[in-house]
């Protein structure tokens, strides 16, 4: 038995090629032990973007015309040129498998594949056609791959060419196929159930300890009055000594403990008349509200409400002007119709309906043309007396 194992075991160089073809990706490598003699990859736009499927597949309900469907179908068809051989006339740098690998693809002992039954004929050809020699040798891999590339192919072949030692009742279940349909085996009669363990009724978890200020001896007389918002309290605890530093069990200061403004400015303004009583810092009181501090805050509205008034001073001034300059382009915009308009002949003013016509001259009105046409007149009598 040690000298068979040995002899099944012992190094060997397999000569064989993997190709695989899938979504426009094309890989394909042929290894002679653990080395590559050739490999090649291709790419060809043939995937419709976002809706996914290749274009092929789509064009089986329906022709779909679109710049991007024919450039998808023109990709088809490149990949599939590249891959076989096309005529010598029309022959290009990519063909493989009829052409360039042909061979040493006749040199392999096994050709493993993975392509999808669609796509299987771009491969492999047609049984009458076949791009390969002795199709007897090609198998299919016998796992799915990701997504064709160099490393993808080079690593099926590493895993289809290795050799695994198991028991016979692990081989057996590794090498049968699954079918989902298939009942599990029942135990047989004779064999006993095994016993059921009963099960330990798990523990309720212990009730959270409900926090209650009452209870809580860190809770201060301010920590109250602030929690209730009650200015005049907040006041009168500070001005007794209150320690605005304190924190409850939680690790809150009074101040957190204010939902409205005029609980906040309270300690802003002791502590504005009082800002080295406490470390404010540790308090988490902002900045202590001063007459300087009021007095400032009131002159910045007051400059801010005057550059408001500046502002809206200016902008007024600004729409005035344009608004003349608008009147004033209309104006000019009216001038300048009115010039380029056809004027009557007679009495010169702008024709602005359909005019009367003589000779070569145009009128706006018939009283206008029958003036003219005396006013002509006579200056032609009196050119014929001399």
């Amino acid at each position: 038995m040690d000298r068979c194992l040995a002899q099944v075991c012992r190094l060997r160089e397999p000569r064989w090629a993997v190709m695989a073809l899938r979504s426009g990706h094309f890989a394909g490598a042929i290894f002679h032990g653990q080395e590559s003699i050739i490999h090649k990859a291709l790419h060809r736009y043939t995937v419709r973007a976002k809706a996914g499927g290749a274009q092929s597949a789509c064009d089986g309900g329906k022709k779909v015309k679109s710049v991007g469907s024919s450039l998808r179908r023109h990709g088809e068809q490149r990949l599939a040129e590249d891959i076989k051989e096309r005529s010598s006339a029309e022959r290009g740098p990519h063909e493989l498998l009829t052409v360039k690998w042909a061979e040493e693809l006749s040199a392999c002992e096994l050709i493993l594949v993975s392509v999808s039954k669609r796509m299987k004929s771009t491969l492999l050809g047609t049984e009458k056609e076949p791009f390969l020699p002795e199709p007897h040798r090609i198998r299919k891999l016998p796992f799915m791959m990701g997504k064709p590339t160099f490393e993808a192919v080079k690593s099926a072949y590493f895993r289809a060419a290795s050799l695994v030692f198991c028991e016979e009742k692990v081989a057996e279940v590794m090498s049968a196929r699954f079918n989902p349909r298939e009942e599990p085996e029942k135990p047989s009669k004779l064999e006993k159930p095994p016993e059921k363990v009963p099960e330990k009724e798990p523990e309720a978890a212990p009730e959270p300890v409900k926090y209650c200020e009452e209870e809580d001896p860190l809770f201060t007389a301010l920590h109250a009055a602030a929690l209730a918002d009650d200015v005049d309290q907040i006041w009168e605890e500070l001005e007794e000594g209150g320690d605005p530093t304190a924190r409850d069990s939680k690790g809150r200061v009074a101040y957190y403990l204010c939902s409205s403004a005029g609980a906040r400015e309270a300690f802003r303004r002791w502590r504005g008349q009082n800002e080295e009583a406490w470390e404010w810092e540790k308090a988490q009181v902002p900045e202590g509200i001063t007459e300087a501090s009021e007095q400032r805050k009131r002159e910045k509205e007051k400059e801010k409400k005057k550059k408001q008034k500046e502002k809206q001073k200016a902008n007024k001034a600004k729409a005035k002007e344009e608004e003349e300059e608008r009147l004033r382009k209309e104006a000019e915009e009216k001038r300048q119709l009115e010039e380029a308009r056809v004027k009557c002949d007679k009495c010169q003013t702008p024709i602005t309906a359909k005019p009367f016509s003589r000779l070569n001259y145009l009128y706006c009105s018939f009283d206008c043309s029958n003036q003219h046409r005396r006013d002509l007149q006579a200056e032609a009598a009196l050119k014929r007396l001399g």
